[in-house]
């Protein structure tokens, strides 16, 4: 077996350079851990932006999260990654996300709810603090060999950076879960969205489920930082490219945060259109089934 046997596309380089991705993934655990010891006890209970999840539930999953980043970084910095084991993690792992996704995603958003109510407010933030420490250490430790060391997921090889670069889209998006609930004019840092649109580009073979017979070119230009990169549709097969596309169908525009918070589904696309924070020209309907069709696996 090859190494990338098993993925329909292999796997698509980040064009960031990693220690820039470095750089915001430290800075972006860095707010997470300032945020979650500001976040009162009285406010554990209320109700975060995820759905059916509360504050508290966000800063056990976070604490989760956490603890698996440590885990997978130190595993390939040590090569293990590249043992029998993580191969066959990567292939259970795609196998999972066709077959069992409902079931494997229940458990993902029970293991929370039952930690938080397992364990008292103090307990987990303490829990998040530690594990924040462990992973900062990991994260400085990386040299730049590590970035392009494979992370066996989804049935293939992975680069190191590119779990950098999913760990500030989870740590950016679940502090907005619960600050935009504290605040309604939170958004996501300038420093995340140089990052986040670039992971969800760089992971298309496996994040973008379209269906067969989508087709058509998309063209996405951000602002604030300048940001250019379109899609050559063709349902599963879709393909990326960056710079600017040759008479896309449909240009969608508007600034990097709202447009990360669209492809996450924190934000609806009918309102960022409505605030002019996004604006779509060409095919609408395009746009609309491209932007409902990421998912995390």
């Amino acid at each position: 077996m090859t190494d990338t046997e098993g993925l329909e596309t292999p796997p698509i380089q980040l064009p960031i350079a990693p220690g820039a991705v470095r750089t915001v993934a430290l800075t972006e655990l860095d707010r997470a851990a300032q945020f979650v010891q500001a976040l009162g006890l009285d406010q554990w209970k209320q109700a975060s932006a995820a759905s059916g999840w509360s504050m508290g539930d966000v800063v056990a999953h976070l604490t989760l999260v956490v603890g698996l980043y440590t885990r997978v970084l130190r595993a390939a910095k040590s090569g293990r990654s590249a043992r029998g084991v993580w191969k066959l993690l990567g292939q259970v792992s795609k196998r999972i996300g066709s077959t069992a996704s409902p079931a494997f995603h229940a458990l993902n958003k029970a293991a929370p709810r039952v930690m938080d109510r397992a364990l008292a407010p103090e307990v987990i933030r303490g829990q998040f603090s530690a594990s924040v420490r462990s992973l900062r250490t990991e994260i400085e430790g990386l040299d730049s060999g590590d970035f392009t060391r494979p992370v066996y997921y989804m049935g293939g090889p992975w680069p190191l950076s590119f779990f950098l670069a999913q760990l500030v889209n989870e740590l950016s998006l679940h502090v907005w879960d619960v600050a935009s609930k504290l605040s309604p004019s939170t958004t996501l840092s300038r420093e995340a969205t140089s990052v986040i649109p670039w992971f969800y580009w760089s992971g298309t073979p496996i994040l973008l489920r379209l269906p067969e017979g989508v087709r058509g070119s998309v063209q996405v230009t951000l602002d604030d930082p300048p940001t250019e990169m379109w899609w050559q549709v063709d349902g599963p097969r879709s393909q990326p490219h960056t710079g600017r596309a040759a008479n896309a169908d449909v240009t969608i525009t508007g600034g990097n945060a709202m447009y990360a918070l669209v492809v996450s589904h924190r934000e609806k696309l009918s309102d960022a259109l409505t605030s002019t924070m996004l604006k779509v020209s060409g095919d609408e309907a395009l746009a609309q089934k491209f932007l409902g069709a990421w998912r995390l696996v």
